[in-house]
């Protein structure tokens, strides 16, 4: 730790670049680093804290990092001193609401979903005139129901995030992140519930209960100042949504010095509230000094010629050549072997060759157990009694998703029904290999069987990811597949959801080190 305190600007051959951000760390003077793939952006981090304590050895300094696993390993890798607090922007809201409320428990993920059924019961109970919802009947029925509280809970994180009150900012929220899937009645109850569910949940914090999106929600809401730091560091700026852009600015107004790190054209997570906006916003609210990092370390040449079709990058004096190769589907599996990644927009494609892998005996992994775990509760919806399994199940379930495919295209939601269909089409592939071919017909061995194919953490076998839950990946040896099809777009899609489709191949791209493959064509880029 000393040692790289005392010598970091010795420890690695830093470029013009980085050293040019050491040079320029002054009180007062704000910095937005734009960092490209590949560049460095967590050793740069690690080497602004030991030049600002180069500078000066008391200067108290916060590091919010993305999420919990980068905070963790940040800490893990011994070059950040303990007198620099690593947290993320969840664990300071936390933090704070501990400080302001007399008492607060640990984040209750069912929080919101008990609120939504209790909501729509009180308000159907005191407003009996509202033109009322299909909520009950057949399985049908309570299809609807359940989705329309999935659509409930979903509208709750991103109105919190976003700060969103008024039915002109829901809507204008809504039609940013491609919320359009629902009709007019739907609109009406959802706003109806969504107000009764953000007073109640104040209520609830005050006596220390709350869940994840109010660790950042209700600092905003109830102005509660956070601490004073000499500098606050930020990683993966450009993933920030409205309420964590407001603690940043209240940590500036409360004296810090703010040095940002991210890559706007890695913006990919609009589905959480994060738009591609966030990086301009931030730069009106918080006047900063900027800077590039454009050389990535990680890619050969000729892989970064793909990527320099989207954005503005270097490869790194010593890169190596690389290859770009285009290839047909049925070629992967000849050539795909452990450590090989394999990305793909939707889900359905990794599963249905996850599962061709594994027939040909080679070890395959799909990542993303929380994508499992969905599938599975989706899977219980359509389920009554064992006996449902899996006949009765699977004519339900198609049922419903075409129904529910056919309304939202209707409705101009083209990229919502290319979602559903997603997890319908995947469950289908999942239908296919373990009932039909192996005639599993217990309903928990089936869903043993979906779990299985999912892990997060082998590395010792083929592994298979979405583009989005690929970010931080890097493999020598990448394929995407269905790259032709790539960046979707849809008729109706607005040109914030445009810009992350195209977003997502810029990241796709760089997650290779020797070779990319493009499987079924090269992106429309």
């Amino acid at each position: 730790m000393n040692n790289w305190l005392e010598n970091y600007r010795t420890e690695l051959p830093w470029s013009d670049y980085q050293t040019q951000v050491f040079d320029n760390l002054e009180i007062k003077k704000n910095l937005l680093i734009e960092a490209r793939a590949g560049s460095g952006k967590t050793t740069l981090l690690e080497g602004i804290v030991a030049a600002l304590l180069n500078q000066n050895s008391r200067y108290s300094i916060l590091l919010l990092a993305f999420n919990r696993h980068i905070a963790d390993e940040l800490k893990n890798r011994q070059r950040i001193p303990r007198q620099c607090e690593v947290r993320t922007s969840h664990s300071l809201g936390y933090k704070l609401l501990r400080q302001y409320l007399p008492i607060v428990g640990e984040p209750d993920s069912l929080k919101i979903a008990r609120l939504a059924g209790e909501a729509i019961q009180k308000i159907e109970k005191a407003e009996s005139d509202l033109p009322k919802l299909i909520l009950e009947g057949d399985y049908l029925a309570r299809q609807r129901r359940t989705e329309f509280i999935r659509n409930l809970r979903r509208l709750v994180d991103l109105a919190r995030n976003n700060f969103a009150q008024t039915d002109e900012e829901l809507d204008r929220m809504r039609e940013k992140f491609g919320f359009n899937g629902i009709s007019q009645l739907e609109r009406y109850w959802l706003y109806r519930c969504l107000r009764w569910i953000l007073k109640k949940d104040q209520q609830l914090a005050r006596i220390g209960e709350i869940d994840y999106g109010d660790m950042l929600f209700l600092p905003h809401l109830w102005q509660i100042k956070p601490p004073s730091y000499d500098f606050v560091l930020v990683d993966e700026l450009q993933d920030a949504n409205f309420v964590q852009i407001a603690l940043y600015q209240s940590l500036v107004e409360k004296g810090a010095t703010f040095i940002g790190v991210g890559d706007k054209h890695q913006s990919i997570y609009g589905f959480t509230g994060s738009g591609v906006d966030s990086w301009t916003t931030l730069q009106f609210l918080i006047k900063c000094q900027k800077y590039s990092l454009p050389i990535c370390y990680r890619c050969g040449k000729k892989i970064l010629k793909q990527a320099q079709k989207l954005v503005k990058i270097q490869a790194a004096p010593l890169a190596i050549q690389g290859q770009v190769k285009e290839i047909e589907s049925e070629q992967v599996n000849k050539l795909v072997k452990p450590g090989h990644l394999i990305l793909a927009r939707l889900n359905a494609p990794l599963i249905s060759r996850c599962l061709s892998l594994i027939i040909q005996g080679k070890r395959a992994k799909v990542r993303g157990k929380n994508v499992a775990k969905y599938f599975l509760e989706f899977i219980d919806r359509f389920v009554d009694f064992p006996s449902d399994f899996p006949t009765i199940w699977y004519a339900r379930i198609s049922k419903y998703s075409m129904s529910r495919i056919q309304f939202l295209k209707e409705n101009g939601a083209e990229l919502e029904a290319r979602d559903f269909s997603d997890i319908y089409e995947s469950l289908d592939f999942l239908y296919r290999a373990f009932v039909l071919e192996e005639c599993i017909y217990d309903l928990e061995k089936f869903k043993a069987k979906i779990l299985n194919l999912f892990d997060d953490n082998d590395k010792n076998c083929v592994i298979l990811s979405t583009i989005h839950r690929s970010k931080g990946d890097e493999s020598n040896t990448v394929y995407i597949l269905d790259s032709g099809q790539l960046p979707y777009t849809g008729k109706n899609s607005n040109e914030a959801q445009q810009e992350q489709e195209k977003n997502l191949v810029y990241v796709a791209i760089t997650r290779a080190k020797k070779t990319l493959y493009f499987v079924d064509g090269k992106p429309n880029i």
